[in-house]
This record gives C-alpha cells, structure tokens and sequence, in this order.
C-alpha cells in the first residue's frame, strides 16, 4: 500500500500518494525556476489554483 499525504493547493486540502507529491513538487519547482521574479510570484500561484480547481472538479465527477 502506498503512503498517503495530505497537502494543501490554494486553500483546498488534498490527500494523495507519495509518487503523485513527488511529481506535483518538481513540477512546481520547475515553474517556479522559470517564472522566478517577484511579478511572476502571481503566476505560480494562478496555476496552483488552476491545479487545485481541476482536481476539485475530476474529484467530483468521479463521484457523480
């Protein structure tokens, strides 16, 4: 069985396995490399939210 964390993404709680975190964590290193100065704070944060509202929405269709 794989471990489970919980993480939070723009204020919504998420629990996912421990590949799942490793591949969201590079991936927002990786833009947060390329999008790194203080204007470009706002974008990372945009596509974090954008991450968080897609996993709420699949979330829910799977559900229904």
């Amino acid at each position: 069985m794989k471990k489970t964390l919980s993480i939070n993404l723009n204020g919504i709680a998420f629990n996912i396995d421990e590949d799942a975190y490793q591949t969201l964590k590079q991936y927002i290193s990786e833009i947060s490399a390329h999008y790194n100065t203080d204007e470009d704070k706002e974008v990372i944060k945009d596509i974090e939210a954008r991450i968080a509202e897609v996993d709420k929405i699949r979330d829910y269709v799977i559900a229904n």
